[in-house]
């Protein structure tokens, strides 16, 4: 069956075209009950098949596929967002006088030695971090998860 065949009886069955996507990954969790692959079917609109065609071949170029890049999307995707919404308590940012030397990171006792300018977009974030914090949030990680941000800036805490 050529595509062009399949891509007619697509739109024949469901109206508009789409892109069906098998996930090979090996794992139980991806299979359904009779053993076989989970196929993902994806509706993607007519008027992105241009981004589909480029970012396959901007993926073919970096030596993977499509499928590797989707599959990488999806991972980074559900790590960013998994958790929810984890908050620092209130507390954190009232209590000024012994907490404001300690790092922001929830779970770090450390003294801080920085303070930190996070410019989300809409929102600077300011916190203050240890040196260990600071080296994670340059490779854009705290606390074990990825953070996105448009740009970052600090400064040393004086020791008086």
């Amino acid at each position: 069956m050529s595509y062009a065949d399949e891509e007619e009886e697509y739109n024949a069955e469901y109206g508009h075209s789409h892109m069906a996507i098998a996930i090979s990954e090996n794992n139980s969790e991806l299979r359904n009950n009779v053993g076989q692959r989970f196929i993902l079917k994806v509706y993607i609109p007519a008027s992105f098949y241009q981004t589909v065609v480029k970012a396959r071949m901007i993926a073919k170029r970096e030596g993977r596929s499509l499928s590797d890049l989707i599959r990488e999307l999806l991972r980074d995707y559900v790590r960013r967002h998994e958790p929810g919404n984890p908050q620092l308590p209130l507390s954190r940012f009232i209590e000024k006088s012994e907490d404001s030397r300690r790092c922001s990171v929830e779970g770090c006792d450390e003294l801080a030695a920085y303070q930190v300018f996070l410019d989300r977009g809409r929102v600077i974030e300011k916190m203050h971090v240890c040196e260990e914090h600071l080296m994670d949030l340059r490779r854009g990680w705290l606390g074990g998860r990825r953070v996105d941000y448009k740009s970052l800036s600090w400064r040393r805490i004086s020791r008086r």
